[in-house]
C-alpha cells in the first residue's frame, strides 16, 4: 500500500439492524442476475451485514427463505469481491502513474538545475563581454577624439566629418559585437535543451 494515512484498525460491529425478511424476500434473484441489478443488492446490504437474526426467526421461516437469503448473500459477496478487485487494480494503476510523475518531476528538477547553472555561466560571460566592449569603446572613443583633434588642427571641416563618421562606425561595430555575443549566448541556452 502507498505511504499515507493508515486506516483505523478493523473491528466487527454488533448486529443491531432489525432483520427485514419481507425486504429480503422481495428481491428477485433471477432478475438481479439477468439485469446485473447491483442497486437491488445495495438496497439490502445493510440488512445482510448488520441484520440481527434471532433464534425465533429459525422457527418462523422455511428452508426456501434461508436458501433465498444464502443465494442473495452469494450475489452480494461476488459483487463486493469484484468491487474490491477493481479498487485494488485502480490503486495499482494510480501508484504507477504517481511513480512515473515523480520520476518526471525529478528529471525536470535536474534539468532546471542544469539550466540555472548554464544561465549563471552565460550571465557571467555576458558581464565579462560587456566590460570588454565598454573598455574597447572607451579606447576607440579616446582614439577617435585624438584623431578628430589632430584632423581639426591639420585641415578643417571635411576631415572632421570623416573622423566623426569613423567614430560612429566604431561604436556601431562595438554595439553589433555585443548584440551578436548576447544573441549567440541566448541561442546556446535555448539549444542546450
Amino acid at each position: 500500500m502507498a505511504e499515507g494515512k493508515a486506516p483505523p484498525p478493523f473491528t466487527f460491529q454488533r448486529r443491531t439492524v432489525p432483520f427485514d425478511w419481507r425486504k429480503i424476500a422481495s428481491i428477485d434473484l433471477d432478475r438481479v442476475v439477468a439485469e446485473v441489478d447491483t442497486d437491488a443488492l445495495n438496497s439490502v446490504l445493510n440488512i445482510l451485514t448488520f441484520g440481527d437474526i434471532r433464534e425465533e426467526d429459525l422457527y418462523i421461516f422455511s428452508l426456501d427463505n434461508f436458501l433465498h437469503l444464502y443465494k442473495l448473500c452469494q450475489l452480494t459477496l461476488e459483487y463486493l469481491l469484484y468491487t474490491q478487485n477493481y479498487l485494488v487494480a485502480s490503486i495499482q494503476e494510480l501508484e504507477g502513474k504517481l511513480k512515473a510523475a515523480e520520476e518526471k518531476r525529478m528529471e525536470a528538477e535536474t534539468l532546471v538545475k542544469i539550466k540555472d547553472e548554464k544561465l549563471r555561466q552565460l550571465k557571467k560571460e555576458l558581464k565579462t563581454t560587456k566590460a570588454a566592449l565598454a573598455a574597447a569603446a572607451a579606447a576607440s572613443s579616446s582614439s577617435a577624439s585624438a584623431t578628430v583633434a589632430s584632423t581639426v588642427g591639420a585641415g578643417g571641416a571635411a576631415p572632421l566629418r570623416t573622423a566623426h563618421v569613423g567614430e560612429r562606425e566604431t561604436r556601431f561595430v562595438g554595439d553589433r559585437l555585443a548584440f551578436d555575443c548576447i544573441e549567440r549566448a541566448y541561442e546556446d541556452f535555448l539549444l542546450s535543451d
